[in-house]
């Protein structure tokens, strides 16, 4: 008889030499395209161009998701109020060798009549209208989520109840509504926050002035896991998972108090004031993430460097946390951010993808409206610590 061996061989994933050759804090301009040369068809009309327009896409105090598995960045419904009321999908795949933004679901046709139609704010094909997304939006490792409408389109309507998720890889990808049974965020409009836990594959929203105010869900089905009896009192709150140590973060820099819960065992919220302030972004709805090889939490300045946000570890516990100023790097030069300059906001359009493929981290912004040859995209690699 005669034996066969067989040797096989696992290729490292694939990192694109755009990104390999950024050095560490170097911002690079990869994307292909911009936003506005794959609109919807209808975006200018008067179906969903509405007030602002297509501009409102961005600036109309809305925000992304960021999807770890996918390495993409997506905006999913942005809009809301007066500003636009186009409720497509854009996403931009960044582990590929020219990145480009792709509309992953046409708008549905939603004309202003002087009154919200009779479905709003679900739709007559099932599907969400747009809003102010805020953090609204998840992504959670291929199955995208929409938590609540934060400042719905025609009259700016609150409808945290209302729940959709989104699978970008389907043959036909579409919203699928999850119901309307959802909590309501007493303090209004852009004012909870969403992150994805992926050690437990669940999303955590956490609102301000609501009984119970953090809570968990299924990255499966969107259905409640648990809650925990907690009232946080602040609004237009961030929040962060720690994958690390296992620790939620939520807090409002209008505020300066940080909330901290183990997600483990996930028992009294503790709270703590943020030092260190006079070194926080100047947006103060930028969204943090968790970056492992400094310890700490980053997000964008606004301008050309970083701000890290540094808990202090004491056992498994937070005891305290502190602001501090990282500077910039080489590469392209970013523009200052024109989100803040006109009042809408950052929030989740500050993402990290926490492992594209060699071990290290992109921080991935989109801070303008911006046609060609001007670029709306922004990445910087992160090798090791900052």
């Amino acid at each position: 008889m005669t034996v066969r061996t067989f040797t096989f061989t696992v290729s490292a994933p694939t990192v694109p030499s755009w990104y390999s050759v950024l050095g560490h804090k170097q911002w690079a301009a990869p994307v292909t395209n911009t936003i506005q040369s794959v609109l919807d068809p209808l975006a200018t009309t008067t179906n969903i161009g509405a007030a602002s327009g297509p501009s409102g896409i961005i600036r109309a105090y809305t925000g992304a998701l960021c999807d770890q598995s996918m390495k993409t960045v997506a905006l999913m419904g942005n809009g809301g109020h007066d500003d636009y009321w186009g409720n497509e999908v854009y996403s931009v795949r960044l582990d590929v060798a020219n990145p480009a933004w792709t509309r992953l679901r046409n708008a549905t046709a939603n004309p202003k009549s002087g009154a919200p139609s009779l479905t709003y704010p679900q739709l007559a094909d099932g599907s969400p209208c747009s809003d102010h997304t805020g953090d609204y939006c998840v992504g959670a490792n291929g199955k995208w989520f929409k938590c609540g409408l934060g400042s719905t389109n025609f009259n700016g309507d609150v409808k945290d109840q209302y729940w959709w998720s989104f699978d970008p890889q389907a043959a036909t990808p579409d919203y699928t509504f999850l119901g309307s049974s959802y909590p309501v965020n007493g303090a209004g409009a852009i004012n909870s926050t969403v992150s994805y836990d992926a050690a437990r594959h669940r999303i955590v929203k956490s609102m301000g002035s609501v009984n119970n105010g953090i809570r968990f869900y299924s990255a499966d089905t969107g259905a409640l896991v648990t809650t925990i009896p907690y009232y946080i009192t602040e609004s237009t709150l961030t929040s962060a998972v720690d994958d690390t140590n296992g620790i939620l973060l939520v807090f409002s820099q209008y505020t300066n108090t940080a909330y901290w819960l183990n997600l483990a065992s996930p028992g009294t919220v503790q709270s703590f004031p943020i030092t260190g302030t006079a070194n926080a972004p100047a947006d103060k709805t930028s969204k943090v993430w968790w970056h492992a090889a400094s310890n700490a939490f980053i997000t964008w300045d606004g301008a050309q460097g970083l701000k890290k946000l540094t808990p202090t570890v004491v056992g498994g516990a937070y005891t305290g946390i502190a602001w501090s100023s990282v500077s910039g790097g080489g590469g392209v030069t970013v523009p200052s951010n024109m989100i803040a300059a006109l009042g809408g906001g950052m929030y989740s359009k500050t993402s990290l993808i926490k492992n594209m493929g060699d071990g290290t981290a992109a921080l991935v912004i989109v801070p303008r409206w911006s046609a060609m040859p001007n670029k709306d995209v922004w990445v910087m690699r992160l090798t090791g610590a900052v």
